[in-house]
């Protein structure tokens, strides 16, 4: 039987995804939390690899604004919306990544409005963001809008479901970054920092233990080309 891994959000930093993957075994099944693009150099090869692995993705909120901004900052240079004025986005690193490459682009946007925004493993439930307050709901449009975004510590507690606590499912998620996974009774969050030069990590559904490595420096440094 394959062994499965889960890989916190990689943030468009395709030397250290290629390099993590390499610790895997050759054959494992990889499903990723989402955030697959900016702040790193690479989004447009993170998200091509990702395709041609056919690894399976849930969409986060990076991965949200990517499809409702990518093409008009590529088709008008004046364009200039939050996702990358705002440095908690850090969009323009992938419109960076894509420019004379508008086919690949509108191909890329096109795949990432397939993807689902929850997967059910087993007994795990993988989100991008805090996903476990609204697993009851989780086929409600109302419900997919809030696990992309919500956090362990989210001012809309009010939102969250009664009972979430003893739910007998894993929620693992990203979304929330850290210098180490987090864990809870039902839940684990491995967002390690990757888009802020950290670690990214795996984590195999087998064991529940951790694969975690450096960001590569490459993936920051403008000094360095593909």
């Amino acid at each position: 039987m394959k062994e499965t891994f889960v890989i916190g959000d990689v943030h468009g930093c395709f030397h250290t995804l290629v390099a993590l993957l390499e610790r895997l075994p050759a054959h494992a099944e990889i499903i990723m939390v989402g955030d697959l693009c900016d702040r790193g150099l690479y989004s447009c090869e993170v998200i091509d690899l990702v395709i041609e692995r056919g690894f399976r993705v849930v969409l986060g909120n990076h991965d949200v604004y990517m499809i409702e901004e990518l093409e008009k900052c590529l088709s008008d240079n004046s364009y200039c919306p939050k996702w990358i004025r705002d440095p908690s986005f850090l969009g323009g690193p992938t419109v960076a990544s894509y420019r004379d490459r508008n086919e690949k682009a509108a191909e890329h946007v096109t795949w990432l409005k397939t993807l689902p925004t929850y997967i059910e493993h087993d007994t795990f439930f993988i989100t991008h963001g805090f996903g476990l307050p609204y697993y009851q709901n989780r086929s409600l449009s109302s419900a997919q809008f809030a696990m992309i975004r919500n956090r362990l510590h989210s001012p809309y507690r009010d939102t969250w479901e009664k009972g979430w606590e003893e739910y007998p499912v894993i929620n693992i998620f990203g979304h929330e970054s850290d210098e180490t996974i987090r864990r809870g009774s039902n839940w684990i969050c491995i967002d390690t920092g990757c888009g802020f030069e950290n670690k990214l990590t795996a984590l195999s559904l087998t064991t529940l233990n951790t694969i975690s490595i450096l960001v590569d420096p490459q993936d920051f440094s403008t000094e360095v080309s593909m």
